[in-house]
């Protein structure tokens, strides 16, 4: 038995032509006319996926998703010859079907991590994913697509109702546990899991070492990892010999890395350094040795003194110090203009100053420019911040790098926290529920 750690992932086709938007404007309108139904020949989609979900759950069916844009051709062509095939348009009435245009959905878009289009996706009620693929989709392929969800699907409710009847079918109990972890329904996976491990007979050993690996996957999956990290162990020295233990330490850097990531959120930097000593000492072939070198290195600045701020020119704000800040927690923001991540993640940082400043939290935006400085002349960035919203200081570094470097900072967007005493606790690239947990242990700390 061979159970590869396995992640849910699309083949990305890139896609995109334009040409006639006829099509996509009168499907407009028609959306326009009903808010939730439109039809495409035969088929009737919701465009709305809550409404989608619920129907789907009052019906016991699945749900297909077709993410699709006005300006894309090959959704058009999708349009124009799969969903008219007459056995797609049989076979869809199996499901709920509804369509997202994800200019006008990108909440929706992001949640399901779409990048290409057209991108198809098969949900059950609960909106998790079973099946997908990205790009243009013939009749055949989306055909299969959707006799083998329906497959899986109908032997998970077959196996459910065997391991209802027999609830000590330990074969069985493991079969659905893996068919649920392949699917990443962990918390369906888990129970079934630990119900193995601790009532099977302990003379199962494929069984009990296929349970531990399993459940160490689980709890790497389910902000868990530190537990991980004993499943795996456990596997690895109780199991030596069995091809779980060979299949765990394959995995077993990424367990590390991911238990020491949710120590370092939680304040336990220590142990964090340990998980990340270990990928280093013990797996220095591992494709995650080098990054975990490079959180050493980063991390053995934090609990020192923080480095003054050097700004040459205050945009937004008053100008200001981490000397007049003491008392504050502080985040720095370093930034640039053309770091399209920094625009990703800068509404999270006004939301951080909004919720927290009354508790008190000080950001302050440092605008670096480490690279293209052609387009990020001193002009471009004040330009930049007078149209962008900010609602904490923000300021250019002193000849555009020199904060940016006394902080050791390896890119954008990089983030600095600093305790009430003026003490370096958090340097990284910008994580938002990271950053967010820190700051709420520095601000409420003692508070229950």
């Amino acid at each position: 038995m061979n159970k590869p750690f396995i992640r849910a992932t699309f083949v990305i086709i890139m896609t995109g032509m334009f040409s006639s938007l006829l099509l996509a404007g009168q499907r407009e309108k028609l959306q326009q006319k009903n808010p939730y139904l439109f039809s495409s020949d035969q088929i009737t989609w919701l465009k709305n996926m809550d409404a989608a979900l619920q129907q789907a759950g009052k019906a016991d069916k699945l749900v297909l998703v077709n993410f699709y844009a006005n300006w894309c051709g090959f959704c058009r062509r999708m349009d124009q010859t799969t969903f008219t095939d007459k056995t797609v348009i049989q076979k869809m009435n199996a499901f709920v079907s509804v369509k997202i245009n994800t200019d006008l959905e990108k909440k929706i878009a992001e949640e399901y991590a779409v990048n290409g289009l057209p991108t198809t996706v098969i949900l059950d009620s609960k909106g998790r994913i079973i099946s997908g693929s990205e790009g243009y989709m013939r009749s055949n392929d989306l055909i299969e697509m959707m006799d083998s969800t329906v497959k899986t699907i109908t032997d998970l409710k077959q196996n459910r109702k065997e391991l209802e009847s027999d609830p000590n079918n330990w074969n069985r109990a493991l079969e659905f546990a893996q068919k649920n972890l392949e699917l990443q329904r962990f918390h369906d996976a888990l129970p079934w899991l630990e119900r193995i491990i601790e009532h099977a007979p302990k003379d199962q050993v494929d069984l009990h070492a296929w349970a531990n690996f399993d459940l160490a996957i689980v709890k790497a999956s389910t902000d868990n990892p530190i537990a991980s990290v004993d499943y795996a162990e456990t596997v690895m020295s109780i199991y030596s010999n069995h091809e779980a233990a060979d299949q765990t330490r394959k995995i077993f850097p990424d367990i590390l890395y991911l238990a020491g990531e949710k120590a370092q959120e939680q304040g336990d930097l220590k142990a964090a350094r340990a998980y990340y000593q270990r990928i280093v000492m013990e797996f220095p072939n591992s494709h995650l040795s080098k990054t975990a070198q490079e959180k050493l290195d980063q991390k053995t600045h934090t609990n020192d003194s923080a480095p003054e701020l050097e700004i040459s020119e205050w945009l937004r704000g008053q100008a200001t110090s981490l000397q007049k800040l003491r008392g504050k927690v502080v985040l720095l923001d370093f930034f640039q203009i053309i770091c399209p991540g920094c625009h990703q993640v800068h509404p999270h940082i006004v939301q951080m100053q909004e919720k927290y400043g009354k508790d008190g939290l000080q950001v302050i935006g440092i605008a670096v420019a480490f690279e293209l400085q052609h387009i990020q002349k001193r002009q471009d960035i004040r330009n930049f911040v007078e149209r962008t919203e900010f609602n904490y200081p923000v300021g250019i570094d002193k000849n555009f790098t020199k904060t940016f470097r006394a902080y050791k900072a390896r890119g954008t967007p990089y983030t600095a926290i600093i305790d009430q005493a003026g003490n370096l606790k958090y340097l990284d690239f910008y994580n938002p529920s990271e950053v967010e947990s820190i700051i709420r242990k520095l601000l409420f700390k003692g508070v229950r």
